[in-house]
């Protein structure tokens, strides 16, 4: 017979809200309550009376039409229970938990259950005995407003995989014996996971299970200056995390510095058309002509054709170029990339070329020289450094000795919470397995492999500019 237990924390629901206190104690079968002071207190309000997971504690609604006034809270029902004087009250968002289930994680979801929060727990639960497979899903709702949370994590049927996230969560909590409180939540150990990865993460430039071969940064085209990297590349704002970079089957590129690049395009401008130009239009507005000449040439490229302008005056305060009416021969659009000293007809030789060098700067791979035409089309393809994996949900899943780690590490952030105020103890037993593991893995990692190069036929010039090169 199927019989499967969902649970739900609430106490999720206690992060960051509103609160007072009973100022007098309250006898069961009241309908209003006095309070310390009723600032966010209003009508319509789901709360909760005591703390939750604590015996005593209830969920009470505020009345639909009494606003509180003076120290008094209008309650929509009568109390059915006692409690002190000094009792917490909570403004809490929901007061029902649904739970679903769906064959698959991305499938149709069917209601199973949508129950009130009892707060003398802190897991709520609902018992299947229908379902034998697929995933559950909680999430939370406010019957008064028919506002709903997001959907919790998707949960097998047979239960979280014991290499993710929430399963070690578990295991370290049940070996400490401990419990969610308002002190230590579900979210704060999501927290110490990533915390633990970015740590281990830190430990080495290379981790050679994360690494990503072959990818496809773009498809070059003539006139653009830059592509977005992938976003699973470790290090957005530099080199280091790029392993090689080609065009095509050719060979790497060389990785140069911002300054190298800014000295190689020295003598460049670059800026993109911001309003559409007609053909035989008499002017071209850019988004900036501050650094272009006052009258002079600029090529404009239309996915992946280029078109040589000439204009005879330029408006910095208007960023407005006037131009012939026989200089713009195709309708130019907004966004099209502009370039002022690459040269034009057989001057641009040296500067539109096969690319032969990179930077990477807020996450952006920039080429050096602009490509030409014979390149246009072709892959630009790399190695890059991965992080290792990202948290956002207890069902991620770590590999290999991040999972091993994860557990200590968790314990040994829970002991200080828990039993020393918050205070981490650096000789804590679960710390020192921590770091065991981690020097474990770190020896156990294979050198990387260094890239090879093939000697190329133009160099480096250190200090000159390569527009120079002409």
């Amino acid at each position: 017979m199927a019989n499967r237990i969902i649970t739900a924390d609430i106490q999720q629901l206690f992060e960051n809200i509103n609160s007072s206190n009973l100022n007098a104690s309250v006898a069961s079968g009241v309908s209003s309550i006095t309070i310390y002071s009723i600032v966010s207190f209003a009508i319509n309000q789901v709360l909760i009376i005591g703390e939750p997971g604590s015996a005593g504690s209830e969920l009470i609604k505020t009345h639909t039409a009494t606003a509180p006034t003076g120290n008094t809270v209008t309650l929509a029902s009568n109390l059915t229970k006692s409690h002190a004087k000094d009792t917490p009250i909570y403004i809490i968002s929901y007061d029902q938990i649904e739970t679903s289930h769906a064959d698959t994680e991305t499938g149709a979801k069917s209601i199973l259950s949508t129950a009130t929060i009892n707060p003398e727990l802190v897991e709520n639960f609902y018992q299947d005995t229908t379902s034998t497979a697929g995933y559950y899903f909680t999430r939370f709702k406010n019957s008064i407003t028919t506002a709903y949370s997001g959907y919790s994590d998707p949960i097998p049927y047979g239960g979280l995989p014991d290499n993710t996230v929430g399963y070690a969560i578990d295991v370290a909590m049940n070996e400490l014996g401990a419990k969610f409180t308002e002190r230590l939540t579900f979210d704060m150990l999501i927290q110490f996971s990533k915390q633990m990865l970015r740590l281990v993460r830190g430990k080495l430039r290379s981790w050679n299970n994360y690494i990503s071969s072959d990818e496809i940064f773009g498809t070059l085209s003539q006139g653009v200056r830059r592509y977005a990297l992938p976003t699973e590349v470790y290090d957005q704002n530099s080199n280091r995390s790029i392993k090689n970079l080609r065009v095509g089957n050719n060979i790497p590129l060389t990785p140069i510095t911002k300054d190298e690049y800014l000295q190689y395009t020295e003598n460049v401008s670059y800026t993109e058309v911001a309003t559409q130009a007609e053909i035989s239009a008499t002017s071209l507005v850019l988004d900036d002509t501050s650094d272009l000449d006052d009258d002079g040439s600029l090529n404009v490229y239309i996915s992946g054709t280029k078109y040589s302008i000439e204009y005879t005056a330029n408006d910095r305060d208007t960023n407005t170029l006037t131009v012939d009416s026989d200089q713009i021969t195709a309708v130019l659009p907004v966004d099209s990339q502009v370039w002022q000293g690459l040269g034009t007809s057989d001057e641009d030789d040296e500067l539109e070329d096969e690319p032969s060098y990179f930077c990477v700067q807020d996450g952006y791979v920039y080429l050096w020289p602009m490509i030409s035409s014979d390149f246009e089309g072709m892959n630009l393809t790399g190695d890059y450094l991965t992080d290792i994996e990202t948290i956002d949900s207890q069902a991620d899943i770590l590999t290999g000795l991040k999972f091993d780690m994860l557990v200590p590490y968790l314990k040994w952030k829970i002991r200080a919470i828990n039993e020393n105020r918050a205070k981490e103890e650096m000789n804590d037993p679960s710390l020192v397995q921590f770091r065991e593991l981690m020097n474990d893995a770190i020896k156990m990692e294979p050198l990387p492999e260094g890239t090879g190069f093939r000697p190329r036929s133009k160099a480096i010039f250190s200090g000159k500019n390569f527009n120079n090169q002409r």
